[in-house]
């Protein structure tokens, strides 16, 4: 995307870029007596660059193992390798800023999922490691629920904890969501969204 390109609808997490990176993972099918049924390493690799600037602003490589057992969950456990180029300061709260630098930081990662064909269904998903100067824990969980054909109810849990040491600052974040579906008909239906984020102090809604 270049410096003057407009979405025109929603957003973009960033301008004025290059984009680079690739998805490769392998992966054996398990006899007929094991109750996994596939399994193997997978890496994932994305760089993107400033066109401006020509210097690499972000790259995120991730190596992890994933299995997915013959009743359909799934589990994975890796780690991910940051480079990240500030060139302004960012802030995540009042409390808390990372200022222009060059990081690098490890970090791990890993989720499990229950199986998605039943009726109830939930991921859990969460990273843990270095965060620019500091240290970080993010962990979000993902319920969902087909109560019948005509409604379906879910939601999701997120929490982040940053703690950057050497400026004695700290970010902690909760938000939550509840979302809803109500088929009336097949030509109408009710959609729900609501939001609340603990640091902002916002209750947002979208209900259509």
């Amino acid at each position: 995307t270049g410096n003057e390109y407009n979405p025109g609808i929603g957003f973009q997490h960033r301008e004025d870029y290059h984009m680079y990176g690739g998805y490769l993972n392998y992966l054996w099918l398990s006899p007929e007596p094991s109750p996994v049924l596939r399994h193997g390493p997978r890496l994932d690799v994305d760089d993107f660059f400033s066109m401006t600037r020509g210097v690499r602003e972000t790259g995120r490589y991730i190596f992890d193992y994933y299995i997915e057992l013959k009743n359909f969950w799934q589990i994975s456990l890796g780690g991910i390798y940051r480079i990240e180029k500030v060139f302004e300061v960012f802030e995540l709260s009042d409390e808390a800023e990372v200022p222009v630098g060059y990081y690098t930081f490890p970090q791990l990662t890993g989720f499990i999922s229950t199986p998605s064909t039943r009726s109830a269904w939930l991921y859990i998903e969460g990273v843990s490691g270095g965060y620019f100067d500091g240290s970080m824990v993010h962990i979000s969980a993902v319920p969902s629920w087909s109560v019948s054909s005509s409604l379906t109810l879910g939601g999701a849990y997120i929490f982040s904890h940053v703690d950057l040491p050497e400026r004695d600052q700290q970010f902690i974040s909760h938000i939550g969501r509840l979302k809803a579906l109500v088929m009336f008909n097949p030509r109408l239906s009710l959609r729900a969204f609501i939001q609340y984020n603990s640091d902002s102090h916002d209750l947002g809604s979208n209900i259509r």
